[in-house]
């Protein structure tokens, strides 16, 4: 018996939600040329292979990413930020990424990075949490850590080791380059670990910020066409996802999705947009911002 919900099965419902905000209507085969960033396990590629002619799906972790092909997607390694040395120029129309540049150590040149592989008619779409979710992962970090006792005095040692992940015990697999930093005891009491690259939790906070990615893919040399409100994630895996969907209708977003294009994009690439935020699933009462 445990409190928590399995740990992937819960993930895979938060990615597939947040996936069908942007892509939820889209038609078979928009993209012939996909690259996938930050892969991780495949799930999302799964999602993303009918949209694309071919996908190119990568990851730096060899270890959680699926090897070889599977159908229209090849798995790949790779690091994001040495993009323009392993793909050729303008090759790829969409250019995807969950929940990956907060990890990066030089996003600079992992941005353009995406800018050379990217086509000049494509689109980039990246996933990213927000301000909210660093202040959710901090309010309730106590509260997980008893949730995780009782966890453990209800099913013993064999159910803990399946409990959900917490943000901190995620971090030790998505920061691979960053030498893990060692806490003081007040910061391990009251404070999760840092979620990305950042040094303290106030700078975490401050890169979270919409206005703090929209100004950094600007100097990539990207226009920001459309940024999309992706639902409510406490970063804990409780479930509760009857109160995710209240908060949600009450405006409450813990991530946003981030629809780029080459600065002075193309009608080819207005018109891409045009139909993938006609085909939204529920935009309006996500809030969709076009910028």
């Amino acid at each position: 018996m445990r409190i928590k919900p399995d740990w992937t099965e819960y993930l895979h419902a938060i990615r597939r939600q947040q996936f069908g905000v942007v892509f939820g209507r889209c038609g078979a085969g928009v993209f012939p040329q996909a690259l996938e960033l930050g892969a991780g396990d495949g799930f999302l590629s799964t999602l993303l292979r009918p949209l694309c002619g071919r996908l190119t799906a990568t990851d730096l972790n060899a270890r959680r990413l699926p090897g070889g092909e599977s159908g229209n997607v090849t798995f790949r390694v790779c690091d994001a930020e040495a993009l323009a040395e392993q793909f050729p120029e303008n090759h790829f129309d969409l250019v995807f990424s969950s929940s990956l540049l907060e990890h990066l150590n030089d996003c600079p040149r992992a941005l353009a990075g995406i800018a050379r592989v990217l086509t000049d008619d494509g689109l980039a779409v990246h996933y990213l949490p927000n301000r909210l979710w660093k202040v959710v992962t901090i309010l309730l970090h106590w509260p997980n850590k008893i949730v995780k006792a009782l966890d453990k005095m209800l099913g013993g040692r064999r159910s803990v080791r399946h409990q959900a992940r917490s943000p901190a015990q995620e971090c030790e697999h998505n920061n691979l380059k960053t030498p893990r930093r060692r806490r003081n005891l007040l910061a391990r009491l009251f404070l999760p670990r840092i979620h990305g690259v950042s040094r303290t939790t106030l700078g975490e906070l401050a890169v979270f910020g919409r206005r703090r990615w929209i100004a950094r893919f600007g100097q990539a040399g990207f226009v920001v066409l459309a940024v999309y409100k992706a639902g409510f994630n406490s970063g804990y895996g409780f479930g509760w996802h009857r109160l995710r969907r209240l908060l949600e209708r009450a405006g409450l977003h813990t991530s946003f999705a981030y629809v780029l294009a080459k600065r002075g994009m193309s009608p080819a690439a207005a018109n891409l947009l045009g139909r993938l935020h006609a085909g939204v699933r529920c935009h309006r009462a996500l809030g969709a911002r076009m910028l």
